[in-house]
């Protein structure tokens, strides 16, 4: 016997179910170990022989067995006897024996058998062909962007790879192997693509295409498909997985170790669709711990392949750590364990020829008269294809909503831009329900105004709850419902509302938006009029805003929202991301007037430190058109501090031949003071104001000390005995430095003729001071700032002179005071 196969069996019965003991004494010169569990209410127990991998002397093996354990097997001391092997060849039948009670297993079919993945395999293969909204009627494959070949050998002309062949033969493929140049199967690969593009449509063709290979062939990989979405707290594997098998699925046989086991043997095939939705409703911190249980997959012969939003991520260091397993400590790189390098596909927006199939193909699964109006549908394409629509069109989720509104849409086709297609989709949805609601003579109670504001309601709520992106109906608040109500009973007015709304109802009680760029439409609605009525600040707003909210939010603002926009600026006094300034903040109108105030000769008005900051970004932004920052503009006008100024000079690209006006500001910074103060003698005398040297003095501030310049001709007089007095005068006149300026003489060095500014010196104070007021939160990343809006680490000063000038009262105060001092505004 193999004792090598017999351990592993051993093993892989343990985990199925099986208790395992040794028996010596049974008859036949094979020593054998026993197993046994309850089956079907009755104990089953049977022998197990390990004679190591299948060969051609096995039929006469099986015959050995047999008559080893026959007597048994007649007199009902064993139910089987169960002979498992190591492996088979790939597409090789096993033999039987002419006795049933014969059984022969491989490892693999061994822990198949002990979970019954048939239900979930049958519904796979049903919800695409049946329950997905007629998806495997239109559905076009996708292809990958960053994967291209030539259309064919003679032409230059390139379009990308197949993603489901791609993943097909990385699927196939051992480890170890290359099918060929695009995919390696020691790695897990990432489905990345903007929303409505078909990642979800892709997971659940692929899961479909391999749940019926599944259900056929014995030896093909079993797909398991699990929407993230649904993941709303840290989620260990175990428990993901035990409720996606048990709860959804009542799945028999189901243990993690088998299924740990079968993944690692290379039998299951990991679909992970949504990571970006599982990130909406968690901290990042949350986020990462539940990508490192989900990556406990990624191990032996597991394919693994996870889909979502690349937008999900708020920069390039977070993109790198989840996706990567990368980050950064300066310049070097670590690796992160949990984490691993996962191949990225990225799902390539639809080509023409595409997108004429596909709408073929839905008109006719949506039927009427049109599909078969052979006029009008070359007049539909030529629509959809027109320059107006050939960007919007390219996502599929966006090229059925077009295809649903164009054939009863009468306006000019010049109107329709993004926000007006959701608007008239989501309309259209509603009346679809209704009319759907009306022929089943069901009571409504409400009209389509009132289910768009219930609609809008429900998205917002939804998106700021923390129970998952999908709910039960008796999930959704009364104080929610209660504005509908009137005198009516709430539970019947929240039925109402959700039968007449377009929202998925495909398990059960379970609602959710078709579609989740519907919610966020809709979220981009609710969150412009909470806005325009105060009940939310810019900044509780900013905690809402993912991408595609802030891009909706463009598409929908109009003249009302300038106005808001010119409310909101200068009453901002903390970082919001960039998508947020882009989406509320910055429009042409509003950065025409605040240029407008701060440029005009002699008129110039007050510009607050955010309408600076976002001319700063709208000049980024937009470098080739008006209006646009310049440098001179930051060394007049009224408002901005004089850190926001240095900032912006930074922000916009300063160069080597205007030095000037960085030295400037960055002199006024240095020499920056607080008001006068007059020290009264007693202070002097109880140690609260003491002397640096003869014209510097320092008081304590807490942990922290204050630095000043004594003015006028009193100044401290130390005796001996470490008593001081005001000597000269009755009081103490100090112009006290602040602690901005102290720092920055502290990180300025100048050399005799000439210096250099170190920009990096000055990135923490910078970061400390612009964290606490209007600024761009991307831009301040693990307590630095972000490197992108600082395009030099360096910038020369060629004399010094204009530094000098501006600090030459307090250059001495670095050698008085310790570099590693710190301190604060007097």
């Amino acid at each position: 016997m193999d004792e090598t196969s017999k351990t592993l069996a051993r093993r892989v019965l343990s985990i199925s179910g099986w208790t395992v003991t040794d028996e010596p004494t049974w008859p036949g010169p094979e020593k054998s170990f026993a197993a046994h569990r309850s089956h079907w209410g009755s104990a089953w127990r049977a022998p197990v022989v390990c004679p190591g991998p299948a060969g051609p002397g096995l039929p006469g093996f099986l015959d050995d067995v047999w008559r080893h354990f026959a007597a048994q097997l007649d007199d009902g001391s064993f139910r089987e006897v169960l002979v498992v092997l190591d492996d088979k060849e790939p597409g090789a039948e096993l033999p039987g024996h002419r006795d049933p009670r014969i059984v022969v297993r491989t490892v693999d079919q061994l822990l198949r058998s002990s979970i019954d993945f048939r239900p979930h395999l049958e519904d796979l293969a049903r919800n695409f062909e049946e329950f997905s909204d007629g998806l495997s009627r239109y559905y076009v494959k996708p292809r990958a962007r960053n994967f291209v070949k030539r259309r064919d050998q003679t032409s230059h002309e390139q379009t990308g790879e197949d993603i489901e062949e791609m993943l097909a033969r990385w699927i196939e493929a051992p480890v170890g192997t290359h099918p060929s140049p695009l995919l390696d199967p020691g790695r897990p690969v990432a489905v990345l693509g903007a929303y409505g593009i078909g990642k979800s449509s892709l997971a659940t063709s692929m899961a479909a295409q391999l749940a019926r290979a599944a259900l056929t062939e014995q030896d093909r990989r079993i797909p398991v498909l699990i929407r993230l979405g649904e993941i709303s707290g840290e989620q260990t594997l175990e428990g993901l997985l035990g409720k996606h098998f048990t709860a959804r699925y009542a799945t028999t046989g189901y243990s993690f170790g088998a299924f740990e086991e079968l993944n690692r043997r290379g039998q299951l095939v990991v679909i992970l669709d949504g990571f970006d939705e599982m990130k909406q409703m968690l901290s990042w911190r949350e986020f990462i711990y539940n990508l490192k249980q989900l990556n406990r997959l990624q191990a032996g012969e597991a394919r693994m392949i996870i889909l979502g939003r690349p937008t999900v991520f708020e920069s390039d260091s977070e993109h790198e750590r989840a996706l990567h397993g990368q980050y950064r400590r300066g310049t070097s790189v670590f690796r992160e364990e949990g984490l691993p390098d996962y191949q990225e596909v990225e799902i390539a927006p639809l080509e023409p020829e595409q997108i004429t199939k596909f709408l073929a193909d839905y008109l006719e699964y949506r039927g009427g008269p049109i599909a078969r109006d052979d006029r009008r549908m070359r007049e539909l394409s030529e629509q959809i294809l027109s320059p107006q629509l050939s960007d919007i069109v390219r996502r599929p989720v966006q090229l059925r909503m077009l295809a649903d509104i164009l054939p009863n849409y009468h306006g000019s086709i010049d109107d329709l831009h993004l926000g007006r297609i959701y608007d008239e989709f989501i309309d259209d949805l509603i009346d679809r329900v209704i009319l759907r609601e009306e022929e089943k003579h069901s009571r409504i109670a409400f009209g389509k105004a009132e289910r768009r504001e219930f609609l809008k309601e429900f998205a917002f709520w939804l998106w700021n709850a923390r129970s998952g992106s999908v709910v039960t109906t008796d999930m959704i608040p009364d104080d929610l419902i209660e504005p509908f109500a009137g005198n009516r009973e709430i539970d019947s007015v929240r039925r109402d509302l959700v039968a007449g709304a377009p929202l998925d109802r495909r398990y059960g009680e379970r609602v959710r938006f078709p579609h989740r760029s519907f919610q966020e439409f809709l979220v981009a609605e609710s969150l412009w009029e909470r806005l325009q009525s105060g009940e939310l600040s810019l900044t509780d707003a900013d905690r809402m805003i993912n991408p595609e909210v802030a891009d909706f939010m463009v598409f929908q603002r109009g003249r009302t929202q300038e106005g808001l926009a010119q409310r909101l600026l200068p009453l901002l006094d903390s970082p919001v991301s960039r998508r947020t300034w882009n989406a509320v903040l910055l429009n042409d109108h509003v950065v025409e007037d605040v240029y407008r105030r701060m440029t005009t000769k002699g008129r110039a008005q007050l510009v607050t430190d955010a309408e600076l900051l976002m001319l700063a970004l709208w000049t980024l932004s937009n470098p080739s058109s008006e209006p646009l920052l310049k440098l001179e503009h930051l060394l007049q006008g009224r408002g901005p501090s004089l850190l926001y100024r240095f900032f912006c000079s930074l922000a916009i690209g300063a160069d080597d031949r205007r030095n000037d006006v960085l030295i400037e500001l960055l002199g006024r910074l240095a020499a920056e003071t607080a008001p006068l103060e007059r020290i009264t003698a007693q202070r002097v005398q109880t140690g609260a104001v003491v002397a640096l040297g003869d014209s510097w003095v320092a008081r304590p501030n807490g942990r922290e000390t204050v630095v000043g310049k004594v003015s006028g001709k009193a100044r401290i007089k130390i005796h001996r005995q470490g008593r001081q007095e005001i000597a000269g005068g009755e009081n103490l006149a100090v112009t006290w430095l602040t602690h901005r300026a102290v720092l920055i003489l502290q990180k300025i060095r100048i050399v005799r003729g000439g210096g250099i500014v170190d920009v990096r010196n000055l990135r923490p104070l910078l970061v400390e001071e612009l964290s606490r007021g209007p600024f761009v939160s991307e831009w301040i990343w693990n307590g630095a700032l972000d490197t992108s809006i600082m395009p030099r680490d360096e910038f020369d000063l060629p004399t010094g002179a204009a530094l000098r000038a501006g600090i030459a009262e307090f250059e001495s105060v670095t050698e008085l005071v310790p570099h590693q001092a710190t301190f604060a505004l007097s």
